[in-house]
């Protein structure tokens, strides 16, 4: 599970976590939180037949005034839920949306790999996600793209760019940021995966 010292930099990175946990506290009905993303999301490479990937550890710290849903799906990208009314339509639904897209749409590109994608074409589907379920009155928590073992190095061009992309976009709209490779980025370079490309479950 998380350590104490862990919980507490992604509360540092992330104070709105915090902050929620207070709101409700004489709720009786658990809050919902949605997480939205791909396989990074789902928990890959934090091990099989356990709840090691950072949603479940994140979630188990909150305690039972939470009710989370996981409804991140591997080799999604940005721009398949942006375009999806279905997933749209169960992601909206809820109290908090974390979003974590952006790693499929720089390495793959668009569905059926169809071209390269750049920064602000992702913030773009990004966004369209965010405003959906804002709209309809969720809470919106954005997370910077994670770092991973991108092919080359204009794809860690891409995600430079989409990391400020999606910095600028949480400033101007006004939703939550959550910065992931302030968490799981290296030190001495934040493209760089501190825990391997899927995180781990340390």
């Amino acid at each position: 599970t998380l350590s104490d010292k862990e919980t507490n930099t992604m509360n540092r990175q992330n104070p709105y976590y915090t902050e929620l946990l207070k709101r409700v506290e004489d709720r009786t009905t658990p809050i919902t939180w949605l997480f939205i993303g791909d396989s990074i999301t789902m928990g890959i490479g934090a091990g099989t037949k356990n709840y090691k990937g950072w949603v479940a550890q994140l979630t188990e710290k909150m305690g039972t005034t939470v009710s989370a849903w996981n409804l991140a799906v591997g080799y999604a990208r940005g721009d398949d839920a942006a375009n999806s009314p279905a997933w749209l339509e169960k992601a909206k639904n809820n109290d908090v949306i974390v979003i974590c897209f952006g790693v499929n749409d720089i390495n793959s590109g668009p569905y059926k790999f169809s071209g390269q994608r750049n920064a602000v074409q992702i913030k773009n589907d990004i966004a369209k996600i965010a405003k959906t379920c804002a709209d309809a009155g969720a809470e919106v928590i954005i997370c910077t793209t994670p770092p991973y073992t991108y092919a080359n190095s204009e794809k860690v061009g891409v995600w430079r760019a989409l990391v400020n992309q999606l910095k600028s976009l949480a400033e101007t709209e006004g939703y939550k940021l959550f910065d992931f490779a302030a968490v799981v980025g290296t030190e001495a370079d934040p493209s760089i995966p501190a825990y391997g490309g899927h995180p781990n479950a340390e």
